[in-house]
């Protein structure tokens, strides 16, 4: 049986080496236990991904255990005020950060339970660090190649709202996502 547990900075602490290795299995994605662990992502920083901050990060997003507390998925979310990159969207939203199951559990409904959880959770808590809104949005972004993801995510009740670009130095492809967004109680619902 698997289990949800809001991930605190104290278990991400503690079951860092296996957080990453579930992060990392995303594609494209090559995480550090720094990356997981901080609050705030600097442009000076080695992995230079650019300044973000990372409000309720650890009030908004789950894991997943299975019955010895080992983690078999993770939900990071955190508050996002409406940027440039999110423009479509047109207002603030909670961002889903890194969104991944254990291949040895997929199919069993755990990325349906973990988005349920945080879309009833910000339902019922609202935001952090941010006004609150009536109709709270969750938003998420990801390779526009993966007809897979555009399924699950639809089915979970988001909608595309637009694309974005990584342009990265010269000799890297640059990177398309697709931005997809949702009603939190339209996700609760389908979920």
């Amino acid at each position: 049986p698997v289990s949800l547990r809001p991930l605190t900075k104290v278990f991400a602490t503690k079951h860092v080496d296996r957080l990453i290795e579930l992060q990392n299995t995303i594609p494209d994605v090559n995480w550090i236990q720094e990356q997981l662990l901080t609050d705030e992502w600097k442009t000076t920083d080695t992995w230079k991904r650019g300044d973000k901050i990372f409000l309720g990060k650890w009030q908004h997003s789950v894991v997943a255990v299975d019955s010895l507390g080992k983690p078999v998925g993770l939900l990071l979310a955190y508050e996002r005020p409406a940027d440039e990159e999110m423009r479509k969207v047109g207002k603030r939203s909670l961002y889903i950060h890194g969104f991944v199951s254990d291949k040895n559990y997929q199919g069993m409904g755990i990325g349906a339970m973990m988005m349920r959880e945080v879309a009833g959770n910000l339902l019922k808590n609202g935001y952090s660090h941010m006004k609150n809104d009536k109709d709270p949005v969750i938003t998420l972004k990801f390779d526009r190649s993966s007809t897979y993801l555009q399924k699950v995510y639809e089915k979970l009740g988001f909608k595309k709202v637009g694309e974005t670009t990584t342009k990265y130095p010269e000799g890297q492809a640059n990177h398309v996502d697709f931005i997809y967004a949702g009603r939190a109680i339209d996700i609760l619902e389908r979920s």
